[in-house]
């Protein structure tokens, strides 16, 4: 008697711990989005709600973003950007080429986890039979989720910047919105070597592939002799302790570095700042430089951590104000009465891949994934900021980059002064092929052979 008991509530235990299945949204309220976390078993019955999703007609999304961590905030923000996106298409009935479709959002949380990312990216496709994909937060899990989305053909649209992703793994069903870390670096490094020639560089680097690849850029394109004097440190990733930060502060103090760039992102990347500010290393005339930031990173820190510093960003959201782009500005005041805050360049680049894919599918016809590609390959197009377009033969979309500092706010968000474009240094510069600030074909080509890949992505 007793052991039936304990089997009854063994059991019970485990049917009170199942896991909802994941949010599938076309509403415009997305500021607390919920997700599933464990993947169902093939086993379970399906409930109404996911058999209505699987049966839908409707042009699926899945997006995949990590709800805990380091990069969480970058995640959700994005996130909104895309929900702003489809609920927009969805009022105005845009998808004409198949008879004015509705798009649909379903969410997965990726976990920061290699094993989620495989479970919930292949339930996506498999179960739930998805368009499209967007998202992934760290290079690897990015990398990760178009292996898979590349077998099944399926376009997945990516905003990391992890150079690696458009050359050695670059793949025909994945695409890039945003800047590369190879562009960041060689525009920010034009500017240091030219202010702070002979100076002592510090890194500060996350610790996987994104950041080691950042810190090899600056690495490759800062001048040799400071090179050779400078020092690096790695923070562990996903996940750092107060030993670590603090294992990085005593390293500035005794090297007494004269600029500081922190590869790193997210969390990470506020928490160093804050406590470089703390101790008063941030304060003795030294550049922080920083590969990629965003707003949510800068919100967190504040102005006064964040001024002069140095950065290079894709898009913020004065961008638009500063260069009169009407439809940019339109984003910002709609997004801000939506969600009461500023977007971010996670949101804008969000917002702008459904746009691209609404657009690519009344060129194509169809969500065939061979149609999809070969309608987005070197298509030009405009949306937050100037023209851009999709390079065929790595997926990257080409745009401007935007070299900025931080300076001590006049109102809420406004962080950021704008020094250069990349465009600006282009037009300025007598050698044009030598200063094109994403990588050119040539170097792109010698990547993939000496990494036994082809040249006609696969």
């Amino acid at each position: 008697m007793k052991l039936a008991i304990l089997i009854l509530v063994i059991l019970s235990f485990f049917v009170s711990c199942s896991v909802a299945p994941p949010t599938s949204s076309t509403s415009k309220s997305t500021k607390s989005p919920t997700t599933s976390t464990t993947p169902t078993s093939p086993t379970e019955q399906i409930s109404p709600k996911r058999s209505q999703i699987m049966l839908s007609d409707d042009i699926k999304i899945g997006i995949l973003y990590p709800l805990k961590g380091p990069y969480a905030e970058e995640g959700k923000d994005k996130l909104r950007g895309v929900q702003m996106a489809i609920d927009e298409i969805n009022n105005s009935g845009d998808v004409l080429a198949l008879g004015g479709k509705k798009f649909q959002l379903i969410e997965e949380d990726t976990a920061n986890s290699f094993m989620q990312v495989e479970l919930v990216t292949k339930k996506l496709i498999e179960e739930y039979k998805v368009n499209f994909l967007i998202g992934g937060t760290s290079s690897d899990l990015v990398n990760h989720i178009s292996k898979i989305s590349n077998h099944f053909k399926i376009v997945h649209f990516s905003t990391t910047s992890s150079p690696d992703l458009t050359n050695i793994y670059a793949r025909k069903y994945f695409f890039r919105e945003g800047l590369s870390t190879y562009a960041s670096a060689k525009i920010l490094s034009k500017i240091l070597n030219q202010k702070y020639k002979k100076k002592k560089y510090l890194f500060i680097t996350a610790d996987y592939e994104w950041g080691v690849k950042t810190e090899l850029m600056f690495k490759h394109f800062i001048s040799k002799d400071v090179i050779k004097e400078s020092r690096s440190i790695t923070l562990p990733f996903p996940y750092s302790m107060p030993e670590d930060y603090q294992a990085a502060i005593d390293l500035a103090k005794k090297f007494k570095a004269d600029v500081i760039i922190l590869s790193l992102f997210g969390e990470h990347l506020s928490e160093m700042m804050i406590k470089l500010h703390r101790e008063k290393i941030s304060k003795k005339k030294v550049k922080i430089v920083i590969p990629n930031v965003t707003i949510s990173a800068i919100d967190k820190v504040g102005d006064e951590v964040f001024n002069k510093a140095l950065a290079s960003v894709s898009w913020s959201w004065e961008i638009p104000y500063i260069l009169k782009i009407p439809q940019g500005i339109k984003f910002v005041e709609n997004f801000y009465k939506i969600y009461n805050r500023y977007p971010s360049s996670k949101a804008a680049a969000g917002y702008t891949i459904v746009y691209q894919i609404k657009d690519a599918i009344n060129r194509a016809h169809s969500l065939s994934g061979p149609k999809i590609v070969e309608a987005l390959e070197n298509h030009r197009y405009q949306l937050l900021k100037g023209q851009e377009y999709w390079r065929k033969w790595d997926h990257q979309s080409i745009q401007d980059i935007y070299v900025v500092e931080g300076k001590l706010k006049q109102n809420k968000y406004d962080y950021l002064k704008l020094l250069l474009t990349a465009t600006e240094l282009e037009e300025k510069s007598k050698k044009k092929n030598k200063n094109k600030i994403f990588i050119d074909y040539k170097s792109w080509s010698d990547i993939r052979l000496k990494n036994s890949k082809s040249l006609e992505l696969q």
